[in-house]
C-alpha cells in the first residue's frame, strides 16, 4: 500500500500525505496509520491518475489537520501520561471533618488525577481519551496536570475540549490544573474557562466539594464547632474542659487579616471553632497554599511543641473565631491539671501522626 497502492501517484501520495493507501478506480481510498486508525473516502470523480480528487484532498487535510504523516510521528509514541491516581492517594490541602474524610475515603476512586507530560499530539491525547472514557464507569471526576507538558497541538486541543463537552453531557468532570502555558489555545478550542486551576490542589478540593455535594448530611459550611467536638479536646471529660475553658481566649478575625506571621514568636496555640483558614508561604510568582483548616481543628502545634519560629502565614478566609490557649497557661497544667495535659499532648501527637502517615501516602503516590 505505501508503495504501489496509489498507481503512479504512490511516491508523492507518500511523501505529502504519508498514509499508506489503496485507490480504486471507482473513486475510493483507503488509509492507515498502522495500529492505529483507518480513513475510507468515496468520491467518485477521479484524475488521469485514477484516484478520486476529493478523497486524496480529503485524506491529505486529515494528515495535516491531526498530524498523522509517518515521517512525522513515532510508530510508538511514548505515553504521555506519567502518572496516574486516585483521591485515595493524593487529596487537596483542605483539611475535612472526620465525618466528611472518612466520606471521601470511601469514594476515593471517584476522583482521578492525571499529570502528562511530553507533547500533546492527535495520538497521544487519542490515547488519553480513551483511558478516560473507560475509566468513567467508576469515576465522576478527571483532573489533567499539564506542568510539564511541552506542546499541546491544535488537534489535541480540539479532542480535549470534546471531551470536556461530552463528559458535561454525562454528568461527569473533567478539568485542567498548572495550564498556564497552554490554557489559552484550549479556550480557543472551547474548553470552558472554569475548567481550569492553579495547580492540583485547587483542582482536588474542587473535586472533592463536588463529591461532598452529592452526599447527605453535606460538609458543615464552616458555620462552628463547640470546644467539645475540636480534636485537640476529645475524650475530656466536662470538669476537664472547665479548666481549660478558664485558660482559652477567644478572639475573632475578620477575612484577609493575618492570624499567624511567618517568622512569629510561637507561644500560642490556636483551634479553629468558626470558619476557614489558610496556610500559606510566599514564593517567587504567588502564594503557595500549604493547608486549609475547618472548624475544630488545631493550627500551630509544631512551632508550639519545639518553640521554633513560625514557618508560615495563617490568613482568616473570611470572618474567623478561635480559641487560643498560651504557653504559659499550658505549662501551668503540669501542676493543676496534669491529667489534662498528658490528654493534649496525646491528642497532638494523634494529630501529627495522621498528618504524617497522609503526607507518606501522597509521596509514595507520586513518586
Amino acid at each position: 500500500m505505501a508503495t504501489c497502492g496509489m498507481y503512479d501517484f504512490s511516491g508523492e501520495w507518500l511523501y505529502r500525505t504519508g498514509l499508506p493507501a489503496k485507490s480504486g478506480v471507482g473513486g475510493g481510498i483507503m488509509a492507515v496509520q498502522p495500529g492505529r486508525l483507518g480513513i475510507a473516502v468515496f468520491s467518485p470523480r477521479v484524475d488521469a491518475q485514477g484516484n478520486s480528487v476529493r478523497a486524496v484532498a480529503a485524506c491529505r487535510e486529515l494528515a495535516l489537520d491531526l498530524g498523522l504523516h509517518l515521517f512525522a510521528v513515532a510508530r510508538e509514541p511514548a505515553s504521555v501520561v506519567r502518572l496516574s491516581t486516585t483521591r485515595r492517594a493524593v487529596a487537596s490541602k483542605r483539611r475535612r471533618s472526620p465525618a466528611a474524610a472518612e466520606h471521601l475515603r470511601n469514594l476515593g476512586t471517584r476522583l482521578r488525577l492525571y499529570h502528562l507530560q511530553g507533547a500533546l499530539a492527535f495520538a497521544s491525547v487519542e490515547a488519553v481519551i480513551r483511558e478516560l472514557i473507560a475509566r468513567a464507569e467508576t469515576a465522576d471526576y478527571f483532573v489533567l496536570n499539564l506542568k510539564v507538558v511541552q506542546n499541546v497541538d491544535s488537534a489535541a486541543a480540539r479532542l480535549l475540549a470534546g471531551a470536556c463537552a461530552r463528559f458535561a453531557e454525562a454528568g461527569k468532570t473533567l478539568v485542567f490544573a498548572d495550564a498556564a502555558t497552554w490554557w489559552q489555545s484550549l479556550i480557543d478550542a472551547g474548553v470552558p474557562r472554569e475548567a481550569f486551576f492553579a495547580d492540583d490542589d485547587f483542582a482536588l478540593e474542587h473535586g472533592e466539594n463536588l463529591l461532598l455535594a452529592k452526599r447527605v448530611p453535606q460538609e458543615p459550611s464552616g458555620d462552628g464547632a463547640a470546644a467539645a467536638d475540636c480534636a485537640l479536646f476529645a475524650g475530656l471529660a466536662e470538669d476537664e474542659l472547665a479548666v481549660l475553658g478558664r485558660m482559652l481566649a477567644r478572639r475573632r478575625y475578620h477575612g484577609g487579616q493575618t492570624i499567624v506571621a511567618a517568622g512569629a514568636a510561637s507561644d500560642e496555640l490556636f483551634v479553629l471553632t468558626r470558619g476557614t483558614a489558610m496556610v500559606s508561604i510566599p514564593t517567587q510568582d504567588a502564594v503557595t497554599r500549604l493547608d486549609v483548616f475547618t472548624p475544630g481543628m488545631t493550627f500551630g502545634e509544631i512551632a508550639f511543641l519545639d518553640r521554633s519560629r513560625r514557618s508560615a502565614d495563617v490568613t482568616a478566609v473570611g470572618d474567623v473565631e478561635c480559641l487560643v490557649l498560651a504557653r504559659d497557661d499550658f505549662a501551668h497544667l503540669d501542676a493543676t491539671a496534669p491529667a489534662v495535659k498528658i490528654r493534649l499532648l496525646e491528642n497532638l501527637a494523634l494529630g501529627l501522626t495522621q498528618l504524617l502517615r497522609h503526607s507518606n501516602r501522597e509521596l509514595a503516590a507520586l513518586s
